[in-house]
């Protein structure tokens, strides 16, 4: 699914899991803070739990990805 595409409002299985195998890979993978972001839906939100970091909304997500993000992300 791309973030051009129509998104139904209820996913199968199938499509679930390409979206997460998306989400994923622009995470994770080629640490691409667009192809992550366009896997959610507008209103997404994280919160790093015990620390309280995030942000809710892609353009506070997009702000706190390209700060660093997790330790994960930021080698730290």
């Amino acid at each position: 699914m791309t973030e051009h595409a129509a998104v139904p409002a209820a996913l199968s299985p199938q499509q679930l899991e390409q979206l997460w195998a998306e989400h994923l890979k622009g995470e994770f993978d080629t640490k691409d803070v667009e192809a992550t972001l366009a896997t959610m839906v507008e209103d997404a939100y994280v919160n790093h739990m015990p620390v309280h970091t995030g942000g809710r909304g892609k353009d506070a997500l997009r702000a706190f990805a390209k700060a660093g993000g997790s330790k994960e992300e930021s080698g730290g």
